[in-house]
């Protein structure tokens, strides 16, 4: 009965050790590609997106903060037009854009606002954007959803 339970656990110990050895970090195909930035141009912008984080400035409310934190906009960009819908709010904006070089500026057709923002970074999947000028928040980042 020993010689079996000694069997055994060798026979773990040399499992485990060739587990961990194929999981080794020293082989790259188990590793994700990394995005690659694309030209910062209307037709890599035109899709939807959905905002997945926000930095936020030192005198922004708890309150504004909060409903930041809790809301999904959606935003679809198309053909110099853009829609938002807040999932958690049920509020509506549409709008129109415009591109100045990395330079992202929404004008709101329902309320006259103006958001600008500057693209830090845009690959196929995200992007980074940074707040101009806005009383609340300093950085926006957004996924492409289907």
């Amino acid at each position: 009965m020993k010689k079996i339970i000694a069997f055994s656990v060798s026979l773990l110990s040399i499992l485990s050790v060739s587990m961990l050895q194929s999981c080794s970090s020293t082989d790259d195909s188990n590793n994700l590609p990394k995005s690659q930035n694309v030209g910062i141009n209307e037709v890599n912008l035109d899709k939807k997106w959905l905002t997945t984080f926000y930095a936020f400035t030192p005198s922004v409310s708890q309150a504004s903060k909060t409903a930041y934190q809790l809301s999904s906009v959606e935003v679809d960009l198309n053909n110099g037009n853009y829609t938002m819908y807040d999932r958690y709010s049920e509020k509506k904006d549409k709008g129109t854009y415009s591109l100045d070089k990395n330079i992202l500026t929404l004008v709101s057709t329902e309320n006259q606002e103006t958001l600008r923002l500057k693209i830090d970074k845009l690959t196929p999947n995200e992007i980074y954007l940074t707040a101009i000028g806005h009383k609340d928040l300093l950085s926006i980042e957004l996924i492409s959803i289907k």
